[in-house]
């Protein structure tokens, strides 16, 4: 049996006893931190973002506003009579070391959608197999940094982007002078090759933000829809806001307060920015522009990440643009007009951008389509009498015996 079921039973019945207890101390904690975001003005804020600048970094992110009041909201403004949404995303096959023959595959989907017009759309798949000693390793003279984990979901990244740009060449083309917006699901902060050393990051770095100046140069909005956000940096903020006016610091050695201030500040760590906005805005509304201040931001140029929060009508999506969206008040409101019309044509499911949604579904590669993929790369090496070897740990994985 591979599961323990009577031992997980137990931890699943602690996690339910636990979030049951803790629901009336959330909603209070809730209610005090929407409490203290809207008394929040802009002289408070920067006096405690140049405090906390001046002290030890923070573990964690702190949103940066770029506008005030903090509390603004602005409604979702109509989107235009005649437009087109374009989206990608991809899924990766990753390469296996116990095999001999080593390669890893990513799957692209990408697709457009027009709305007022002919209503047109085109959706497309593009499946790439990796193989070359310089696709292996972003230093393929040397055999160094191959591309797997982090560095694989920044080539998947940058595959996306590129898709994002053919879907919407193809587009233009098809149905030219149509205002269009450029969608990806997830971030667009490279944070996973933020630690890398310089000849890792500097390549796929360079190749992401050129993809970048593509689309600013066309003034084509890009946007990248991250459901329900996990962040947690706007709550961070009200973090460091509340430390700013108390004569104790909350961080250790000092004990943990049990009221007061401190006592909120402490239990801001478990609300996710998502619960605070879902009590600030309304169906459509977003939030105001916030900055991200991740390490790798710093060596973006123009392309600068900023973000705001939009209630979908169910949940809070996370929407991060370029700084150059961002500061056109024309795009900015393209883009969330598009958005909010997305999230209400997503008919009885859950809102979520139907255009992302179908680029989901082309790009996924299921259990079977990656058994496919092998089989074909087998018959194809069987041709010429070549056969993967695998490892004995993989062979005993696949002829388990009990």
């Amino acid at each position: 049996m591979p599961i323990n079921f009577q031992g997980l039973s137990q931890h699943i019945q602690s996690l339910a006893k636990e979030l049951r207890t803790d629901l009336p101390d959330r909603r209070a904690i809730l209610d005090e931190a929407i409490a203290l975001f809207n008394s929040l003005d802009e002289d408070t804020i920067e006096a405690a973002r140049d405090a906390q600048s001046t002290t030890q970094r923070l573990p964690w992110l702190v949103a940066r506003p770029l506008t005030y009041p903090l509390d603004a909201k602005t409604a979702a403004p109509p989107p235009p009579h005649h437009f087109i949404v374009a989206a990608a995303d991809g899924s990766n096959m990753p390469p296996d070391r116990h095999t001999s023959i080593q390669f890893y595959v990513i799957n692209t989907g990408m697709v457009w959608l027009e709305y007022g017009g002919t209503a047109q759309c085109e959706l497309e798949t593009e499946t790439t197999l990796y193989y070359q000693t310089e696709d292996l390793y972003l230093d393929g003279e040397a055999r160094q940094y191959p591309v797997e984990g982090s560095r694989l979901s920044a080539r998947m990244a940058i595959a996306e982007l590129h898709a994002l740009r053919r879907a919407v060449e193809e587009a233009r083309h098809r149905i030219p002078d149509t205002p269009i917006v450029a969608l990806l699901d997830g971030t667009l902060i490279l944070w996973t090759i933020q630690t890398e050393p310089d000849q890792v990051r500097k390549p796929l770095l360079e190749e992401y933000l050129q993809v970048l100046d593509w689309f600013a140069e066309q003034h084509i909005p890009v946007a990248s829809y991250i459901s329900d956000s996990g962040s947690y940096e706007l709550t961070n903020l009200l973090r460091i806001a509340i430390c700013a006016r108390q004569t104790t610091c909350c961080r250790p050695p000092t004990p943990p307060a049990t009221e007061g201030p401190l006592a909120l500040c402490r239990s801001l760590e478990r609300i996710r920015d998502a619960a605070l906005m879902r009590r600030h805005l309304s169906p459509g509304e977003r939030s105001i522009l916030f900055a991200s201040e991740s390490q790798i931001l710093k060596h973006y140029r123009e392309h600068e990440v900023r973000f705001f929060y939009m209630h979908t009508g169910e949940e809070i999506a996370r929407v991060e643009i370029p700084d150059w969206v961002a500061q056109d008040p024309d795009l900015l409101a393209l883009t969330h007009a598009a958005l909010w019309d997305q999230c209400r044509r997503s008919g009885s499911q859950p809102p979520y951008p139907p255009a992302l949604h179908e680029a989901h579904e082309c790009a996924v590669l299921s259990t079977q389509d990656r058994q496919n993929i092998l089989n074909l790369i087998e018959e194809e090496l069987a041709r010429y009498q070549i056969s993967i070897q695998w490892s004995a740990k993989s062979m005993h994985k696949r002829l388990r015996g009990v």
